[in-house]
């Protein structure tokens, strides 16, 4: 499970990744583990389109040592690899856009690189149309409801779920990471 546990880290990696270069373009890389003596404020920001294409790579891989389902159910909720392909379906939508609208501090605008990344993107969509058995909940808002979320037709098409618990109580709930903020990424 090494492997397996390492390619959920890259995808963990990946989507807060994602999170900060859609709200700030370029920021500090960091792709090893940091030692306590190194002076963090002398890291340079590394451009957005170099973590950008970094992730969709890393993502890619990752994706080929995850599975596409979990058969224990309490596996439920773990990264999958419908979770790495629907990251990275996610990313290269967002860099295409800002390839294809301009984004950050220029705001250059790069159509052959807004087509491959959306080439990309319908392609990391397709494979979790095609191949990981998910579909969608024919009850949109069970999507959103504690007792929804618990059908099996929710757990279908949910794909990163973070566990929690309410007013101290023993009741697991689940939030669907599509639940957060939409100004994520939206700029």
């Amino acid at each position: 499970r090494g492997l397996q546990h390492l390619a959920e880290i890259k995808v963990l990696r990946a989507y807060y990744y994602m999170h900060l270069v859609s709200l700030w373009g370029d920021v500090p890389f960091l792709t090893e583990p940091t030692k306590p003596q190194d002076d963090l404020s002398k890291i340079a920001r590394t451009p957005w389109k170099e973590i950008v294409s970094y992730l969709l790579e890393d993502l890619d891989k990752a994706a080929a040592d995850l599975p596409w389902t979990y058969s224990d159910t309490k596996d439920w909720g773990r990264v999958d690899k419908s979770v790495a392909y629907g990251i990275r379906a996610r990313l290269a939508l967002y860099a295409g856009s800002w390839c294809k609208f301009g984004f950050g501090m220029n705001a250059e605008k790069d159509l052959n690189k807004a087509t491959e990344y959306f080439t990309i993107a319908a392609s990391s969509a397709k494979s979790i149309i095609n191949e990981s058995g998910r579909k969608l909940c024919p009850s949109y808002p069970d999507l959103f409801t504690n007792v929804g979320q618990q059908t099996a037709a929710a757990k279908a098409e949910n794909m990163l779920q973070i566990m929690f618990t309410s007013n101290g109580s023993k009741k697991v709930h689940w939030l669907s990471v599509g639940e957060q903020s939409r100004i994520v990424g939206q700029s």
